[in-house]
């Protein structure tokens, strides 16, 4: 990621550079055209109308590829968070077959994990809180572990703490999931093909309107600003930590108000007559 230079750029600077470089692709296209429509023949112009179609059309492919692989991303992010939240759900229902004081330092730690999962994941979050919580999930799962191991080696015939430890390796394998889905970003080739695509397309619908000596600023204007929004969304997409488009922590907020609550009381069930 460090050698991504798009990503690491604004994607709001990136999207006003793309335009200004789309209008001046336009621009430059009209006076060229213009300035040899006089010696084009209609077979030369409709030649040039048809290769505009065929590179528009591959802008298009191109986009719609790209879109689908990020929308594709961002869903498997999605899903991922209500996975973990799931698995440590599980985990704490099956922390009290532990036997004590293991079950309650058990529940403490959970707690303790799932605040610093929010905080790893939230956007907000500043870089030195980030850290500091990626360091805090490898202390407390080694703690978790630790507890679970100590429980099943003393757990006779008991099959509690194996149904705990095997919940906690689902907690663990799905951390390791959502840090390898949270870096997982389209290949920025692709994302400095589209745009070298779109300027030299938006170029030859200018380099068209200038062979036909007329043009219509209004209709290149919304195809710039247009082909520059959906990068500007394609983009937003490959950045899960900062934009407009951000996956949602609820589960996660949702099971951390959960296990901050305090237990229930038993039911107390009537003797049957």
């Amino acid at each position: 990621m460090q050698g991504e230079l798009l990503y690491r750029v604004s994607q709001w600077q990136i999207f006003v550079i793309l335009l200004v470089l789309l209008l001046l692709a336009v621009e430059v296209g009209f006076r060229m055209g213009r300035s040899v429509r006089n010696r084009l023949d209609d077979h030369a112009v409709t030649q040039i109308t048809a290769i505009e179609g065929g590179i528009l059309g591959l802008l298009a492919l191109l986009l719609a590829f790209t879109f689908s692989m990020e929308v594709e991303r961002y869903e498997v992010r999605r899903a991922l968070v209500v996975k973990e939240a799931n698995a440590i759900g599980t985990a704490a229902l099956r922390g009290p077959l532990l036997p004590e004081p293991g079950a309650s330092e058990v529940a403490r730690l959970l707690r303790e994990y799932v605040d610093a999962r929010l905080d790893l994941f939230d956007p907000d979050v500043d870089v030195n809180r980030r850290q500091s919580a990626f360091v805090t999930t490898d202390h407390v799962q080694l703690a978790l572990w630790s507890h679970a191991l100590e429980a099943v080696r003393g757990a006779g015939p008991s099959l509690g703490p194996v149904l705990f430890l095997t919940s906690l390796n689902d907690v663990i394998d799905v951390h390791s999931e959502r840090i390898e889905a949270q870096n997982n970003h389209v290949p920025e080739i692709l994302l400095r093909l589209e745009f070298l695509v779109a300027i030299f397309a938006t170029g030859l619908v200018g380099y068209g309107s200038g062979t036909g000596g007329q043009r219509s600023p209004i209709s290149t204007m919304a195809l710039a600003v247009l082909l520059a929004s959906v990068m500007l969304v394609i983009i937003d997409l490959d950045r899960p930590r900062r934009g407009l488009i951000r996956v949602s922590q609820q589960p996660m907020r949702e099971l951390q108000k959960n296990l901050a609550a305090p237990p229930l009381p038993p039911v107390s069930v009537p003797p049957a007559r």
